[in-house]
């Protein structure tokens, strides 16, 4: 799935202490590499990245429309038998899963069996799902395909369950909580694998077939992929590589994934740039029409959300998304799991693509190989023209401050609303977006109201729209999210009160210095002066082991470790009880200890503290983290 383990930078900021990273400043640009000239440069640049992050192998392919440029396997698909990655190795493909979820129901459309436009409860109104404005916006399957339903990420739960075949429609009955739009469809992005199992349950509704089944005998044959399945058969478990975390070492076990269809596809490379070349020729492979060329420009193309009605074309349309890389377009998809990770990308202007697959969960590599092969498709074409960049008369009325308003998963959004807030500047006839800890980003006017690019985009992928009395920045770019605009003393405010906690915090851990030696001293009697500077001390500790806690638990298997009832789930749960406990006892002796004969410098920090200490129980109780059972 596309981003399986982006949950977790969510993970490891559930208890952390909000704006730690206050003091973390943007990386700085890397060297851009050589760009590789031929595929042999191509191909020891690709094998120097795998070795460089502990990436143990990887498969690609690139083509034209009407041939394949190159294949190669590099490194190794299983480490402990040293069995080497060749053409009939079998990868994860992840959320590139979706992408033949959104030919089928395009192709159910042609044969006028369905409308992408239908709502939701017409085709499967047997599952579960809740829109609470299903009166005037009601669901419909467009959302699913391009992630405007509103649903919440599925629990973690559901990741870390492993059922082999399972039924889809069982599947969908296994926690339906995050199938509940959260504004109303239709109006923003934002990712979420639940959507994309209920598509392709609709598949097997509309079809009358078995999701599998039609995926073989409707794509996957004319396609000529005999060996690609979403279920672990016979020919998958013969040649698939072994999957590894992000260390290149731990290798984990194969994961059947409940809604597979958002998902759970294994393919070969070469068998995946069928589908790339399908979409380079609008529908065709290798003379069979698959579907009409009106269906795979509208599979590039996003329909719903707030941005298409201002003219924005660029962004998520039907499990196929827009990036760019130095002016030229790409279109395509990726694709992770905890121990694959892949992605497919095309050049319609250019006639070429690639393939990309590997047996580790490092996103690093994945980045790094993706742009040299970019480089390489690239390096003798001209880069199309960019979108006219002309002056706005009226900039300034985009400028202000932005929180994120749409999180992809529910349960970060305390956390993203602290550290997501971007400032918006006029600068140079652009605006000018600085965020709390990223690099600055310039966004380029192109002449249509509310329409900007960023510097390297070739077209307009971020709209400033109005809706509802509120205002706006909209995307539907997996990477750059949505805004609302708030006011600067939210703003300024918030970062203050963030400040103050973060502030005592600190001092909470270091003021032990000053009276830890002075209890051992004998200088500071009785329990009563002890509890008032140790409780509020307490309670920072608890804070601090959960986030070490997550930590620990995230940078290597967080699904395991946190999507089950294991030490680490039940240990943060039991570290949010103790510290919820700790800051209201600290309260209450920081209170009392007004009548007693301490220190009043130290009853002020103490109560300065505690105060802290009740602002951030206060905040995360608010946001369901006390108590969390990241398992439930």
């Amino acid at each position: 799935m596309q981003g399986w383990f982006n949950l977790r930078a969510g993970l490891l900021g559930l208890v952390a202490l909000p704006l730690l990273s206050l003091g973390c400043a943007p990386e700085p640009k890397k060297e851009e590499p050589p760009v590789p000239q031929s595929t042999e440069e191509l191909k020891q640049a690709i094998a120097a990245v795998l070795q460089e992050t502990k990436t143990p192998g990887a498969g690609v392919v690139l083509v034209s429309r009407d041939q394949v440029l190159w294949t190669a396997g590099i490194g190794l698909a299983d480490r402990a038998t040293g069995r080497e990655v060749t053409p009939e190795t079998m990868f994860r493909a992840g959320s590139i899963s979706k992408s033949f979820v959104a030919l089928a129901l395009l192709k159910l459309q042609e044969e006028g069996k369905l409308r992408l436009d239908d709502r939701l409860r017409d085709r499967v109104g047997d599952v579960e799902f809740a829109n609470p404005w299903d009166e005037s916006d009601p669901l419909r399957l467009v959302h699913l395909l391009e992630h405007t339903s509103g649903f919440d990420e599925i629990p973690l739960r559901e990741f870390a369950t492993s059922v082999p075949d399972s039924d889809l429609r069982e599947s969908l009955a296994f926690d339906p909580r995050a199938r509940k739009s959260r504004w109303r469809p239709g109006r923003f992005f934002s990712y979420s694998n639940a959507g994309y199992a209920l598509a392709g349950y609709a598949v097997e509704r509309v079809s009358g077939r078995p999701f599998d089944r039609y995926l073989g005998e409707e794509i996957f044959a004319p396609l000529r992929m005999p060996t690609a399945s979403y279920l672990l058969t016979d020919t998958v478990r013969k040649n698939l590589a072994t999957g590894y975390l992000e260390d290149g070492v731990t290798a984990l076990p194969y994961e059947h994934i409940l809604g597979r269809s958002s998902g759970a596809l294994n393919t070969t490379p070469g068998e995946l740039a069928h589908l790339v070349q399908l979409l380079l020729n609008r529908g065709t492979y290798q003379g069979v029409r698959l579907l009409k060329p009106e269906s795979i420009d509208r599979m590039e193309t996003p329909a719903t959300g707030l941005g298409t009605a201002t003219g924005l074309s660029a962004g998520y349309g039907l499990a196929n998304y827009m990036t760019s890389y130095k002016g030229f377009r790409f279109h395509g998809h990726a694709g992770a799991l905890p121990s694959f990770r892949a992605v497919y990308g095309y050049a319609p202007d250019h006639g070429v693509g690639y393939v990309f697959m590997m047996n580790a969960n490092n996103p690093e590599a994945l980045e790094r190989c993706g742009k040299l092969i970019m480089a390489h498709l690239t390096r003798d074409r001209a880069a199309p023209a960019k979108a006219a960049a002309r002056s706005e008369e009226q900039l300034q009325s985009f400028s202000g401050y932005y929180e994120p308003h749409t999180p992809r998963l529910e349960l970060t959004r305390y956390l993203d609303r602290l550290l997501g807030i971007k400032h918006v500047t006029v600068e140079n006839g652009t605006l000018r977006v600085v965020g709390l800890a990223d690099e600055p980003m310039s966004l380029v006017p192109t002449g249509e109201t509310g329409l900007f690019r960023r510097e390297d985009d070739p077209v307009a992928t971020i709209a400033f729209v109005e809706a509802d009395g509120e205002f706006y920045a909209v995307s539907g770019m997996p990477r750059l999210g949505n805004y609302r605009r708030v006011s600067a003393f939210y703003a300024w405010g918030q970062g203050v009160v963030v400040a103050y906690c973060v502030v005592m915090t600190l001092s909470a851990v270091l003021f032990p210095l000053v009276w830890v030696p002075r209890k051992l001293l004998g200088r500071m009697r009785g329990v009563r002066h002890l509890s008032v500077r140790l409780l509020p001390l307490l309670a920072v500790v608890w804070i601090i082991a959960g986030f070490g806690l997550l930590f620990a638990g995230a940078v290597s298997n967080p699904l395991e470790r946190f999507g089950t009832p294991t030490v680490w789930a039940v240990g943060l749960c039991v570290l949010t009880w103790l510290f919820a406990v700790t800051t209201m006892a600290g309260l209450v002796q920081a209170l009392r200890a007004r009548r007693w004969e301490v220190n009043r410098w130290v009853r002020g920090h103490v109560l300065l503290v505690s105060i802290s200490n009740v602002t951030i129980l206060g905040y995360t109780a608010y946001w369901g983290l006390i108590g969390l059972r990241t398992w439930a």
